[in-house]
């Protein structure tokens, strides 16, 4: 009887999950149906496996996952020498693999403390408590989908993908289709082009490709670091609050906020990249992660 009660629970709660996971299941099938994939085997796969079979990757052997190069557009004079210095490791190669991309480094911007690692920027100040009051203003900008315009705008795409423009097409796609209020569309391209950066660093993926996976994370905090740090040049009156690899929180004095916007755009026109401004009312942080 208690195998009877289990196996009738065990389809029940699978019917229910099936329910609730409907659309995650739709965009499966609709990844598959773009991509000439039949439903039952789009349903059988990761979302990393369904984007590498999407774009058509071939996996390939490399060798020159160490050999990263700067953007030439990013400023090396504002990044914090120590900075550069821990991302310079990379070329050290009598540092093993294992060992280097298990390091990290810590250092100060401002006055908040910061945490640099391969795989991404962490910074915030602990145990603060701000509001927007008066002149002083919390601001919050992002990176609008940082990792799908590092891929595109700097070529950090996988190199196992024939024809790159396969996935370029699909960010225009979900663009057309947000514009055009398609939400189920804009829901499923989103699936892909969030997968494609974890999928690049994922050994066992026929996306692998270290070095372009490398580069896009370490161009990436190199960037936001410069744009923190311009910030910080310009500003007299920012305190930075917290820092991640895709975004910045702030407060500034009213005062400076045309300051803080000719700035950002010029950082962005540098860049290539698109700022999201949020405009924080309250903001209460624990440590890096609350």
């Amino acid at each position: 009887e208690s195998t009877i009660f289990y196996c009738k629970h065990d389809v029940d709660a699978t019917e229910r999950l099936v329910e609730i996971r409907k659309d995650y299941l739709k965009t499966k099938i609709n990844l598959g149906k773009r991509a000439g994939i039949p439903e039952t085997k789009a349903l059988k796969m990761t979302n990393a496996k369904l984007t590498a079979m999407m774009l058509g990757a071939v996996r390939k052997e490399w060798t020159d996952g160490r050999e990263y190069v700067y953007p030439p557009n990013l400023d090396l004079s504002l990044i914090p020498p120590d900075v550069l210095q821990f991302f310079e490791t990379i070329h050290d190669m009598e540092i093993p693999d294992k060992a280097l991309f298990k390091s990290y480094h810590e250092t100060i911007l401002g006055d908040m403390p910061c945490k640099y690692a391969w795989g991404g920027v962490h910074g915030s100040v602990k145990c603060f408590h701000d509001e927007t009051i008066g002149n002083h203003i919390i601001q919050n900008r992002d990176v609008s989908s940082l990792y799908p315009s590092l891929l595109e705008e700097y070529n950090y795409i996988s190199r196992n993908v024939p024809d790159p423009q396969l996935y370029f097409q699909l960010r225009k796609d979900r663009i057309e289709a947000k514009h055009n209020g398609d939400k189920q569309t804009a829901t499923d391209l989103k699936t892909p082009l969030n997968a494609m950066s974890g999928a690049q660093e994922n050994q066992y993926n026929d996306l692998y490709d270290p070095l372009s996976t490398r580069s896009m994370r370490i161009s990436g905090q190199l960037f936001l670091t410069m744009l923190a740090i311009s910030l910080l040049k310009e500003c007299k009156t920012i305190k930075l609050l917290n820092f991640n690899t895709d975004g910045l929180m702030y407060s500034v004095d009213k005062s400076e906020l045309p300051i803080v916007d000719k700035v950002s755009a010029q950082w962005e026109k540098t860049t290539r990249f698109e700022l999201e401004t949020d405009e924080i009312d309250k903001v209460w942080i624990k440590d890096i992660n609350s």
